[in-house]
């Protein structure tokens, strides 16, 4: 029997946060996905999305996402080699906006 621990795993996409500021009405968060030259180019509207539609939101999908009748909203910038992703909500309690902006970083880092 054999183990491989494999620390970098080349099919997940490192995100890092940048800022984050969790206020009693807003939240506004912001990461940094580091994707270098993958042969494929993630289509951040639908993957992040789909995880929106799983969390029983209704996403509408054009420049950026939004979600939560508007109150949510989810933008993203591309560049060469990382995507710059913004993500705001001024709905739901505190601890409601932590789930989701956990669920979608877990999301976005697995690129499922």
């Amino acid at each position: 029997m054999s183990l491989r621990l494999r620390l970098i795993d080349p099919r997940r996409t490192f995100i890092a946060r940048l800022r984050r500021s969790h206020g009693e009405v807003r939240s506004r968060l912001m990461w940094v996905a580091i994707h270098g030259r993958q042969k494929r180019e993630m289509d951040w509207g639908a993957l992040l999305s789909r995880a929106l539609d799983l969390l029983m939101e209704e996403p509408v999908l054009d420049d950026g996402v939004t979600f939560a009748e508007g109150a949510g909203s989810i933008i993203w910038q591309r560049h060469a080699f990382w995507t710059i992703i913004r993500l705001e909500m001024s709905v739901y309690s505190r601890k409601k906006r932590g789930l989701i902006a956990a669920a979608l970083l877990k999301v976005a880092r697995q690129g499922f």
